[in-house]
């Protein structure tokens, strides 16, 4: 069974983004996370994926284009 272990804020902060974008990635299906309680946990493979398929949006650094 995959490991749920990242935060919205560990990923906003690996990103450089906001805890609202990430959360905005959620909720519009573009981040697979899980609901726990009121907190998403996020997968490092579910983090993968996301990084690979919005590479060309997200700057080096975290930051949009």
């Amino acid at each position: 069974m995959e490991k749920f272990d990242l935060s919205v804020y560990d990923v906003a902060e690996m990103l450089k983004l906001s805890p609202r974008t990430i959360r905005n990635y959620i909720t519009n299906g573009e981040l697979y996370a899980i609901k726990i309680g009121k907190q998403y946990r996020i997968s490092p493979s579910s983090l993968s994926k996301f990084k690979r398929e919005h590479l060309s949006t997200i700057k080096e650094g975290g930051a949009y284009e």
